[in-house]
């Protein structure tokens, strides 16, 4: 499984992390590993992409609903659109999520949107229905930025 930060990880390599966000959250610590699971804070996340494969494809959507005491918080859901690099079609993909090309035109960059996820992030756990996808990106976005 792909991690953001590797257990144990967090504090000991923090500071290797760059300035701003992906460092703060590094330096947030996890939760007990006995805390009771209906005291969790989680964080469900959902992206949209051009593809399958982190290493080639693109993030198209940010989307986000966070789940405190075992209730979804929908007043503070979230999906932030991201316009995808320069030369970087939607193409077939808008088959399955429905967003376009010109749709993304006025969107943010991925160096923009990420760290209001980052930021939501922060003391919770992150799901996701196929994390290892999921986490896949992300950890390429982290490094891309």
């Amino acid at each position: 499984m792909v991690r953001l930060f590797r257990r144990g990880a967090r504090s000991l390599f923090r500071r290797s992390y760059p300035e701003g966000p992906v460092r703060e959250l590094a330096a947030a610590p996890p939760a007990p590993s006995r805390t009771p699971f209906s005291t969790v804070a989680f964080l469900a996340l959902d992206l949209e992409t051009t593809g399958l494969d982190p290493r080639r494809d693109h993030v198209l959507a940010l989307g986000w609903v966070p789940v405190i005491d075992g209730e979804v918080v929908l007043r503070d859901a979230r999906e932030v659109l991201v316009r995808p690099p320069v030369g970087v079609s939607v193409g077939e993909s808008a088959n399955i999520h429905g967003l376009t090309d010109d749709g993304l035109e006025d969107a943010s960059g991925l160096r923009d949107a990420l760290p209001e996820l980052l930021e939501a992030l922060r003391g919770r756990v992150l799901v996701a229905h196929h994390a290892p996808l999921e986490l896949g990106f992300l950890t390429q976005a982290v490094r891309a930025v």
